[in-house]
């Protein structure tokens, strides 16, 4: 059974740094799609979802996509599509459905190291760098 006793929604990338540094059963949320798998007790539940870690943006150094980005963005994205062509959009598609792949981000994904994870293998391929 899941167990969370505290849920809090920080107002900063340092506030949700401090939320998690401060208690080592403290976890930040992602999309949340495997949250139920198993027998959790959860300390402080941190969402990220006010801090604006929703985009895919292209700077003079590259793409960035932020940790809430959804599957589903990476999907319909055109700047991805620009650069990549089908790639990223490809990857994605076959992965259950259009409503399981609104919510489930690329940060929670890429941190879980899930070993049957297509973005990953995507991501490897077009040879990326991550900053946690």
């Amino acid at each position: 059974m899941l167990m969370i006793k505290d849920y809090i929604r920080p107002k900063s990338l340092e506030e949700a740094y401090e939320l998690l540094s401060s208690n080592k059963n403290s976890r930040i949320l992602g999309g949340g799609a495997f949250l139920r798998l198993g027998s959790k007790r959860i300390n402080t539940a941190i969402d990220l979802c006010d801090l604006d870690l929703n985009y895919i943006k292209e700077t003079d150094e590259g793409i960035e996509i932020g940790a809430m980005t959804t599957f589903r963005d990476l999907e319909k994205s055109q700047i991805l599509k620009e650069y990549f062509g089908n790639l990223l959009a490809d990857a994605l598609k076959g992965i259950m459905g259009v409503q399981f792949r609104n919510y489930v981000t690329v940060g929670a994904s890429v941190y879980s190291k899930y070993g049957f994870s297509d973005l990953i293998t995507a991501l490897l391929a077009l040879d990326c760098t991550l900053v946690f």
